[in-house]
């Protein structure tokens, strides 16, 4: 059971924007590289500026965890932009197959505030678990030592705990928080 610990560090973190402009050459030599190659980008991509925000955050560090509170992570296109294909396209460049690809796609488009990936070559493993009020996203190496990582979200915040925890008290802390 996770213990009041107590704070060594608070901080704020700053908010960012960043435009990120599409490359179709580049995202079709990405897609080549990964062997992906029964997925296409399409040609009237190239040169779309996608938009990437955060809004400032807080990080409150106990020691041996710490956890990072925010609004949630925007990524934005133009209007009509195809998000959940984009997405699809950067699944299968980071080497995820097909179908969990098509899968994960589906998932962003139902929930993108609380959507993350690990590219496969990470080897960890990530599950969604259940929290109050939604899902939340476990990621821990594959050999389940050390540190693990824990992400959830509302609709107006997005948590990111961090550190050496079990998963019961990860869940436990993500409820506590719970609105």
């Amino acid at each position: 059971m996770l213990k009041s610990p107590s704070v060594t560090q608070f901080g704020v973190i700053d908010s960012f924007t960043r435009d990120v402009t599409l490359n179709v050459s580049d995202l079709t030599d990405a897609l080549r590289e990964a062997k992906a190659t029964d997925i296409t980008v399409p040609s009237a991509w190239n040169g779309l500026v996608l938009k990437l925000h955060q809004d400032a955050g807080v990080l409150t560090d106990y020691g041996d965890f710490f956890i990072i509170q925010a609004p949630p992570l925007t990524l934005s296109g133009p209007s009509g932009f195809p998000m959940d294909q984009f997405m699809e396209v950067l699944f299968r460049i980071v080497g995820i197959n097909s179908p969990d690809a098509h899968t994960l796609r589906e998932g962003f488009a139902k929930e993108p505030a609380s959507f993350v990936f690990i590219p496969t070559q990470y080897d960890m493993d990530n599950r969604q678990v259940q929290v109050t009020g939604g899902q939340g996203l476990i990621l821990q190496n594959a050999e389940k030592g050390g540190e693990l990582a824990f992400m959830w979200s509302t609709a107006e915040r997005s948590y990111f705990l961090f550190g050496l925890l079990t998963e019961a008290d990860a869940i436990a802390a993500a409820n506590a928080l719970a609105p």
